[in-house]
């Protein structure tokens, strides 16, 4: 899941430039959709704001026009392009990060929680044994998102020498778990969830002359790790 506070968010080959309205305050959230390749007509810009400053935005994986704005406290999401924003989803604890199912649900994490707003309304369920505790995570959790499950990256409880993925297929009600093989930082791991419910998690790599590593986690359970060695010339990789 890409993050960014100023920069370009493709989705399915649509670039959507996302911007947070003056770095002093950042109340207000600015999307610029391009117009239609040949089409000569000026790019669309639009502006709402959310009433308090919001420090990430993300936009779905096939969807455009489904935006999420947020800070440690509030998420603010948009089913129109940034043109209008609303609050969802409140609750105790820091806001770590916020996403979107491929149907359109929005998925938010709390600390060891996750919350879900679907049709038919918010709900939140506990994260078994997810650390969120700098004293026992590595790093604090993430969300991978864009499939048909809720995918959290994270570290677990009694546990600080080894990543783990957890996925759930029925909104946070119960969960399956693997372990990564180390201590990969949350914050730089990426990942994406095809129709076939194959859950595919790509981890950082070093400095030059490394390894890439790579999983694929199947809806059989089948579980495969990947690496190629990585170099670079002239800095780093």
């Amino acid at each position: 899941m890409v993050r960014v506070a100023l920069g370009i968010t493709i989705v399915s080959q649509l670039a959507v430039w996302i911007a947070l309205e003056s770095v002093a305050d950042r109340h207000a959230v600015v999307v610029m959709t391009p117009p239609v390749v040949n089409v000569a007509q000026p790019a669309l810009a639009v502006s709402s704001n959310v009433g308090e400053p919001v420090e990430h935005l993300h936009a779905a994986h096939d969807n455009a026009h489904w935006i999420a704005a947020w800070n440690a406290d509030h998420a603010f999401v948009s089913r129109d392009g940034g043109t209008t924003f609303a609050r969802v989803l409140d609750a105790p604890g820091v806001l770590v990060d916020v996403g979107f199912t491929r149907t359109g649900d929005v998925v938010a994490l709390r600390g060891a929680t996750i919350g879900v707003l679907d049709r038919s309304g918010e709900r939140w369920r506990a994260i078994p044994n997810l650390a969120v505790d700098m004293h026992d995570a590595t790093a604090m959790p993430r969300l991978i998102d864009g499939g048909s499950d809720i995918v959290v990256v994270g570290s677990m409880h009694d546990d600080r020498y080894h990543s783990w993925v957890a996925a759930s297929s029925d909104h946070g009600a119960s969960w399956r778990f693997h372990e990564l093989e180390r201590a990969y930082d949350a914050g730089d791991v990426s990942g994406s969830q095809a129709a076939d419910g194959t859950i595919k998690i790509i981890v950082p790599s070093g400095a030059c002359e490394s390894i890439l590593v790579w999983f694929t986690w199947a809806a059989d359970g089948q579980f495969r790790r990947y690496e190629m060695g990585v170099s670079c010339v002239g800095g780093r990789g």
